[in-house]
C-alpha cells in the first residue's frame, strides 16, 4: 500500500513565474564598457574596416544602437563573417538616413540590390562609428557578472578574437540558471513521489 496520498503532479505548460509582467529589457548602453570611449587603442581594434563597410557583405550586418534593447546571437565566428554571427554597434549621430540604413527588416521582406548598394557606398558613410562589441560587453549580454573584483574577467593575454570565440554559441547564464531551477524542482518532486510510494514489492 501507500503511506498516504501522493502529491499532485506539477506539469509546467509555461515557464514558472511567466505570468508576471516582465520588466522591459535594459538598453544595449547598459552593457557597454565605460572606459572604451577613452581607450583609443582598444576602440581602434574594434572598428569595422572600410573594406567591409563598402562591400556587399555589410548588407548582412545586424546593426544596433546604444538605445536599442536587443542584439543578435553571438557566435564563435563573430568578427570573421558578417552574416548571422552577432550584432555590431553604431555610435555616431542618428538621423532618418541612418535609421533607414540599419532598420531591422523581416527576412521575407528583405531585398538586396547590389548595384544600388555600391552606388551609395554601402555603409561607408558610417566609417569610424561602427564597431564590434568587446569581449566583456558580450559577456555582460550573456549574463556574466563582469568585473567588481570577484566577477568574470579574461586573462590579459587573451586577445579579443579569442574572447569572441570563447563566448560564441554559449548560453545566457541567467537564463540557464532559471532553466536549471525548473529541472531541480522537478527532480525534487520525483524524489518526493518515490519516497511516498516506498520500495517496490
Amino acid at each position: 500500500g501507500t503511506a498516504g496520498a501522493l502529491p499532485s503532479p506539477r506539469v509546467h505548460v509555461r515557464i514558472p513565474g511567466g505570468d508576471r509582467a516582465a520588466p522591459p529589457p535594459p538598453p544595449v548602453a547598459d552593457f557597454l564598457d565605460a572606459d572604451l570611449p577613452g581607450d583609443t587603442e582598444k576602440l581602434a581594434a574594434l572598428l569595422l574596416p572600410r573594406k567591409l563597410l563598402v562591400g556587399t557583405a555589410a548588407w548582412c550586418l545586424d546593426v544596433v544602437l546604444p538605445s536599442d534593447a536587443r542584439s543578435a546571437c553571438f557566435t564563435r565566428s563573430y568578427g570573421a563573417f558578417a552574416r548571422g554571427t552577432g550584432s555590431v554597434l553604431y555610435t555616431g549621430p542618428v538621423d532618418d538616413t541612418v535609421r533607414s540604413r540599419i532598420a531591422l527588416v523581416r527576412p521575407e521582406e528583405r531585398e538586396f540590390d547590389a548595384e544600388a548598394w555600391r552606388e551609395t557606398d554601402g555603409l561607408g558613410s558610417m566609417e569610424g562609428h561602427l564597431r564590434y562589441f568587446s569581449g566583456t560587453e558580450i559577456a555582460r549580454l550573456m549574463g556574466f557578472p563582469v568585473g567588481g573584483g570577484d566577477g568574470f574577467e579574461f586573462p590579459r593575454s587573451c586577445a579579443v578574437r579569442k574572447q569572441w570565440q570563447l563566448l560564441g554559441n554559449s548560453l545566457n547564464v541567467r537564463v540557464a540558471a532559471l532553466v536549471a531551477e525548473v529541472g531541480i524542482e522537478r527532480a525534487r518532486y520525483n524524489r518526493n513521489v518515490a519516497e511516498k510510494l516506498g520500495p517496490s514489492s
